[in-house]
């Protein structure tokens, strides 16, 4: 990490604990408040409806959006819209957006760009890119665009009516080279396991049941695989992307065989945060990869030339 990062984290740590709290309380509260409205110009200008039905449904959010942001302004909030759109985003392709869901957060460009410019770095015509936890689909359609034809793009997403969205996705972009596959990844196969989410927060499906979850849960029963089952044919995969909202471990220890056929990874660590070892990241250092920062909470590992 550069010592500039820390330097900057170390200033606004210190200043922060020099404030009484009810005064940082309310500096967060204008602080996320302005992050709210001011990701809409953004928004407006890097996504747009495919019909005019569509765009004004992205108008129509947009100009709610100082009034819908006052919610509950402590805690984090999705641009959220407020009727369903199908949208464009440029470069990489279309997307039917529910309203009242975190489906529009999902999509914006700007959100992860460190992992798209990855994609788009490291995958060549004729690739295999795993996209596991693949949400709705902004990276398999990506990297389905990257590798091509002859390449192929390995989708897994665990809950049904996201892999429908999913699959519906990959129909919309007219994309020939991906496989869905409709499981949850663990260290066992064939396991029936509770899968719980809160209404509208899709990309924040999991397995692994943490009591300090509120809201209007619901839980759906799926199945597990392992990503060596999944991959038992493929000789090499230059990159697979993995977001399965904390069951990242249980699904690596799941892939000895493919651990040892692939190049990069890229993940989300939260290690670093809490200054302390993240399990991930030992088992991929064990593994012979060499873990970095891309930015935030986003990782890539890559294979040590020396493994």
């Amino acid at each position: 990490m550069a010592k500039k990062e820390i330097s900057v984290r170390f200033v606004r740590t210190t200043v922060k604990e020099m404030l009484p709290v009810p005064v940082r309380q309310v500096l967060k509260g204008v602080l996320n408040y302005a992050k709210r409205i001011l990701r809409w110009p953004i928004i407006l200008w890097q996504v747009r409806g495919v019909s005019r039905t569509d765009q004004i449904a992205l108008l129509i959010s947009a100009m709610a959006a100082p009034y819908c942001s006052l919610r509950n302004l402590l805690a984090w909030q999705d641009p959220i819209l407020l009727r369903n759109a199908t949208v464009v985003v440029p470069g990489v392709g279309q997307f039917s957006l529910r309203a009242h869901t975190d489906d529009l957060w999902h999509v914006l460009p700007w959100r992860e760009r460190s992992i798209a410019n990855t994609i788009r770095s490291t995958l060549h015509r004729g690739d295999v890119f795993i996209d596991a936890g693949a949400n709705i689909g902004i990276h398999t359609v990506l990297a389905s665009r990257v590798v091509g034809p002859s390449g192929r793009v390995i989708s897994i997403e665990m809950m049904p009516d996201t892999a429908d969205r999913l699959e519906a996705h990959v129909h919309m972009n007219e994309l020939q080279n991906v496989v869905i596959v409709r499981h949850a990844l663990s260290d066992r196969s064939g396991q029936v396991v509770r899968a719980t989410v809160q209404e509208g927060k899709h990309g924040q499906a999991t397995i692994v049941h943490d009591s300090g979850r509120s809201g209007n849960l619901r839980e759906v029963e799926v199945e597990t695989t392992t990503l060596d089952s999944i991959t038992s044919g493929i000789k090499h995969v230059p990159l697979m992307k993995i977001d399965v909202e904390g069951a990242e471990l249980m699904a690596l220890q799941g892939a000895p065989v493919l651990l040892r056929k692939l190049q990069s990874i890229v993940y989300e660590s939260w290690g670093w945060k809490r200054g302390d070892a993240e399990p991930v990241d030992e088992l991929l250092k064990a593994a012979g990869f060499l873990p970095r920062q891309l930015d935030g909470n986003n990782w890539i590992a890559v294979r040590s030339e020396l493994s």
